[in-house]
């Protein structure tokens, strides 16, 4: 593999980095950690989920906050999203339990979500709307009509250890799970029966888990430091792993048109990669000091921004759009 100084490339990098957004504004001396973010389908609205057990929504145009922080978690909020049509937003807690909320009203709709035995660790919706798939430190998967807000069959019970995260492929039909166990599981989330074998190749914590925008490639970053390639069709890994040196791999997403590949890290940086060549694009990109650490990223749906979530009390907005 080539080294990585050669592989980066600088002559194209994203525009200046601005601080965009920060909890400090709304919750007065309260500081909070980021550990979600995600962009409503129309790009009009970015959800975030914090440690202070409150979502809070913001116009990233403006860059204000829109209304008051969210609450009726009774935990830490460890992940964040949004249904295809925009008129759910989905929580998933250290409370153990999925909420559904109306981010327009910011009211939460029913009763939470309740089955699983420990915290939520991921949720995502289906691409139809149809589903909610939730991944849980109870070591299960679970499938939830979101009309309804009923569980929908047995618990997916095939990981040996907890479950970091969930996604769906774009045309609904695989359900991937990220897994402490050091595995990712493809699903059928019609008959919720496991896809082939297990994926190996991590060597720790698969933390995330994300489908690119033909379903072709499937991504997997982990505490080992790499990040995957997966056709998901054939289960088979694609090339050699991609390293960002010394940096547990927290979060990974694809830009809508699949050209990017983002990752954030525990050691503060985010780097883009091209996916289908496996070569980092632009130099890393530090946030603002090792102490912050990068739980969450991603794209607008535009492609034009690229969201982060971090330890630092700060939602930072990047413009990925290279200059001239």
């Amino acid at each position: 593999m080539a080294k990585e100084k050669e592989n980066a490339d600088v002559s194209s990098p994203p525009k200046s980095l601005t601080k965009t957004l920060t909890g400090a504004q709304t919750v007065e001396s309260v500081s909070t950690l980021f550990f979600s973010v995600a962009f409503s389908p129309d790009g009009s609205l970015l959800a975030c989920g914090c440690m202070d057990m409150t979502i809070r929504l913001w116009d990233p145009n403006t860059r204000g906050q829109i209304g008051k922080p969210i609450s009726g978690h009774t935990d830490s909020l460890s992940s964040v999203a949004f249904s295809p049509n925009g008129s759910l937003l989905a929580s998933g807690s250290w409370d153990s339990t999925i909420r559904l909320w109306d981010p327009h009203t910011l009211k939460q709709i029913g009763k939470p979500l309740t089955g699983h035995t420990d915290k939520v660790k991921s949720v995502a919706f289906s691409p139809d709307g149809s589903l909610l798939a939730s991944g849980s430190q109870d070591k299960t998967i679970r499938l939830w009509d979101p009309d309804t807000r009923k569980q929908i069959g047995e618990p997916l019970s095939m990981h040996t250890s907890a479950v970091f995260s969930v996604a769906f492929s774009p045309d609904g039909r695989i359900l991937a799970s990220g897994s402490a166990d050091n595995t990712i599981l493809l699903w059928d989330p019609e008959t919720r029966e496991q896809i082939g074998e297990p994926l190996i190749g991590h060597t720790d914590i698969v933390t995330n888990v994300a489908f690119g925008h033909d379903g072709s490639l499937l991504a997997s970053g982990s505490w080992d430091n790499t990040i995957l390639l997966w056709d998901p069709s054939t289960q088979v890994q694609i090339g050699e792993l991609l390293t960002g040196k010394r940096g547990v791999i927290s979060c990974v997403a694809f830009s809508p048109d699949g050209s990017l590949l983002a990752s954030g890290s525990m050691n503060g940086t985010i780097r883009l990669w091209d996916p289908h060549t496996r070569v980092q694009v632009v130099e890393k990109i530090p946030i603002s000091g090792h102490e912050n650490s990068v739980h969450s990223v991603a794209f607008s749906p535009d492609g034009s921004l690229l969201a982060s979530g971090t330890s630092g009390q700060t939602i930072w907005l990047w413009d990925i759009q290279t200059g001239d």
